[in-house]
């Protein structure tokens, strides 16, 4: 759906891949860690200072290299690890769900293929076999298989599972048409796969469902621009972004996983998505653009809000002049990371910040003149 300029621009480079690139030495390159710092509202630059006891460790990626390149860091954003050091563009990183491996999408070889490495850069594999340009890996819940969208045409592509060792791939939807590369969404227990899939005369697009054999493939909305299905922690709903109440906003809704009681959860005349469940399943955060439009802005400003799976208590965690989007749950639910705008001297980008469930202790992790994006904690096993 429908995103901000600033942010629509900082990421192009996720979404274009380079020339081919040899194969480099995969290793770790420490950079300055960073240090809290409430979130700018003036030109001056941040100040560097030790900071908080988030767990884990949160994957992003960056272009502070010149190109597009994986990244993972300590939650308190000190270790900053280059884990692909590759002159190609790598892209689109997903964490297994024991957080062991990570799959990610590489121009490497010539085309975008899947490869795969482990959590700290080592064994990287390629998955893919390159007849094909190949977008937007999941893994499956039990860490076997891996769903993806490729196609001849770039971001024009079916929809495929694949074993994780890169054999037995099964296409799941011919033609799916995937424009804007939305990671197919597993169930959490594994029997299903939704996704969407765009037409153009009339220009619609809807989500659909099947099991990862391709089996059962049923259309689950209709007649408007649906994207972007989130399941639930249980599996039994599935929230996702509409048009179908304006043409010119975004809407979050949620419905059954059968597709059944597709009920609207927000209610305004701006735009919301990055629609992310805590792992409780008690709050979904989002972004939205609504804050901005009331106080009489031009919409180009996001913030991150939380609300019930049923559309109430709405609250944003920030009210500021800058762009916060992305939002992604801790393991335990009680801390969220997300893409932060920065403006100070000379300087305009995205970096990786870090706050607590209420929006309290917002820091950034990173500080660097290049755009930081996509940040990803890793699942604990």
């Amino acid at each position: 759906m429908k995103q901000g300029l600033r942010w629509t621009l900082a990421l192009g480079v996720t979404l274009l891949v380079g020339c081919a690139a040899p194969v480099s030495e995969i290793g770790d390159t420490p950079t300055p860690s960073p240090t809290s710092t409430d979130l700018p509202t003036s030109t001056e630059l941040p100040t560097i200072t030790p900071m908080l006891s988030a767990p884990g460790r949160i994957m992003f990626g960056s272009h502070r290299d010149g190109n597009s390149e994986i990244y993972v860091m300590n939650a308190d954003g000190t270790d900053q690890i280059n884990l692909t050091r590759n002159p190609a563009e790598d892209i689109a990183p997903v964490w297994s769900p024991d957080g062991g491996r990570i799959a990610f999408v590489s121009d490497r070889s010539g085309i975008d293929e899947i490869y795969i490495m482990n959590a700290d850069g080592s064994g990287l594999t390629q998955i893919t076999d390159g007849s094909q340009c190949a977008a937007s890996p999941a893994w499956s819940p039990n860490g076997k298989q891996i769903a993806f969208a490729a196609g001849r045409v770039c971001y024009q592509a079916d929809i495929y599972v694949i074993n994780a060792d890169g054999s037995g791939i099964t296409r799941i939807m011919e033609r799916a048409r995937i424009f804007r590369t939305p990671q197919p969404a597993w169930s959490p227990d594994g029997k299903w796969l939704a996704f969407f899939s765009e037409t153009y005369e009339p220009k619609t697009s809807e989500i659909y469902r099947a099991s990862p054999s391709g089996a059962g493939l049923t259309r689950l909305t209709f007649g408007a621009i649906d994207d972007n299905p989130v399941w639930s922690p249980d599996g039994a709903k599935i929230v996702f972004e509409t048009n179908r109440d304006s043409q010119s906003d975004s809407e979050l809704y949620v419905m059954d996983a059968d597709g059944g009681n597709q009920t609207r959860l927000t209610e305004s005349l701006a735009t919301h998505f990055n629609a992310a469940w805590s792992p409780d399943g008690s709050l979904i955060a989002f972004s939205s653009n609504r804050s901005d439009l009331l106080n009489n802005g031009f919409g180009f400003d996001y913030d991150i809000y939380i609300m019930s799976p049923d559309g109430t208590n709405q609250i944003s965690l920030m009210l500021d002049k800058l762009e916060q989007v992305a939002p992604n749950w801790s393991p335990d639910g009680q801390w969220i990371t997300y893409m932060c705008e920065r403006v100070g001297a000379n300087i305009a980008n995205f970096e990786i910040c870090v706050m607590k469930r209420d929006g309290n202790g917002k820091i950034f992790l990173t500080l660097n003149r290049s755009d930081d994006y996509d940040p990803l904690w890793q699942p604990t096993p």
